[in-house]
């Protein structure tokens, strides 16, 4: 019998890989539903023929501002959505309903419990608490205690518990990927020969970022400008699109690189630009879910991994065995690391194998849809 899960989203993120655990859950018997205002999420939804409706709950709560005025609308937008997921319960058999932005959260927790309705957030990054102002803040906790929080990594559970969240509400489930994607067979053999013999002349550094968060992307061209007296035949390629683009390639115009420097945009097949990689470098300043599925991704292609120290990533990058964690805004460390990887060939196939290993062996897709499917169905 099938279990139909509403799932809520009134804000502007992907959700890449939440959608790949959707699908998965999919085949676990959970029917999906979309109540959303996130035009990205409900195309996906459309093209894998789940029901979808609209939702507005106000504008994107990223200043003090915005934050006022929706508080100011709080009693308007409360009733609003407490009938609209009445009508899933009613005409649905709706059980479960998964927020996935602020918005919603610090609306539903009332809701939940009124309708008798199993309540799951997902939190998908660090919250910041210098970034929400008191009253919503409260309400956030609030409406916390009528809802299960499921974490994917403990540098952002202990966030979530720095902001007076019980720790018994929070569920970490370490993020997967599926390593057998990059294991080998003739079709891939032929294309990473076909990209190898390209690419072989050149040392590629790559990076997955989106162009419309905070970056440490100008420390990662300085690295590439120092680097180069070492490593004269790199290059760095940037997957991913955003409002930043067109200003990140003045830059590197500006520090005369941008003959070494690659934006590609958007990539729906990330496997073929990994295996072209020979580094992989974690940009982002903010690690969410799909930042650290990109890192997991990158290690089952075995590639060694740079990222952020102090970031929560020390079960995934193990130091000098996966790869290595540093302060990423500082482009002189970034070089040297860089450079001793390109001086040692046996190092760098090392780093390799033993990050395939530890997404094979801690950090599997499968277990991660396991643990998400038992909150659900729990």
């Amino acid at each position: 019998m099938l279990n139909p899960v509403l799932i809520i989203d009134s804000g502007e993120k992907k959700h890449k890989a939440l959608l790949s655990i959707f699908d998965k859950l999919s085949q676990k018997d959970n029917l999906f539903y979309l109540l959303s205002s996130n035009n990205y999420l409900a195309n996906q939804f459309h093209e894998r023929k789940w029901q979808k409706k609209p939702l507005s709950l106000g504008r994107a709560l990223n200043s003090s501002i915005s934050q006022s005025i929706f508080l100011c609308c709080y009693w308007y937008y409360l009733p609003k959505l407490f009938f609209q997921i009445l009508k899933y319960k009613l005409n649905k058999k709706t059980k479960t309903i998964i927020c996935l932005d602020f918005k919603e959260k610090v609306l539903s927790g009332l809701i939940a419990k009124v309708l008798k309705i199993k309540l799951i957030w997902i939190e998908e990054e660090k919250p910041i608490k210098k970034n929400i102002i008191k009253p919503l803040l409260w309400l956030y906790k609030f409406n916390s205690r009528s809802a299960k929080l499921i974490s994917f990594c403990q540098d952002h559970k202990q966030g979530l518990i720095s902001i007076d969240i019980k720790e018994k509400q929070v569920s970490l489930v370490l993020p997967g990927a599926e390593s057998s994607a990059y294991q080998g067979n003739i079709f891939n053999e032929i294309v990473s020969v076909e990209q190898k013999s390209y690419h072989k002349k050149y040392f590629t550094v790559g990076t997955i970022v989106d162009l419309n968060t905070n970056h440490n992307l100008e420390a990662i061209f300085q690295a590439i400008k120092i680097s180069l007296a070492v490593i004269p035949n790199l290059q760095l390629i940037v997957v991913g699109d955003g409002a930043e683009r067109k200003s990140l390639q003045w830059l590197t115009k500006k520090m005369e690189i941008d003959n070494l420097v690659w934006f590609v945009g958007e990539q729906a097949q990330l496997k073929k630009w990994l295996v072209s990689f020979d580094i992989y470098v974690e940009s982002e300043k903010k690690l969410c879910l799909d930042s650290l599925t990109d890192i997991l991704k990158a290690m089952s292609a075995q590639l060694p991994v740079i990222g952020p120290l102090d970031a929560g990533l020390e079960k995934i990058i193990i130091e000098n065995k996966t790869g290595t964690l540093i302060e990423m805004s500082d482009g002189e460390m970034l070089a040297r690391q860089i450079i001793k990887i390109q001086q040692n060939r046996k190092l760098k196939l090392q780093l390799g194998k033993n990050g395939n290993q530890n997404v094979k062996n801690n950090f599997s897709l499968e277990k991660t849809v396991n643990l998400i499917s038992a909150i659900i169905n729990q």
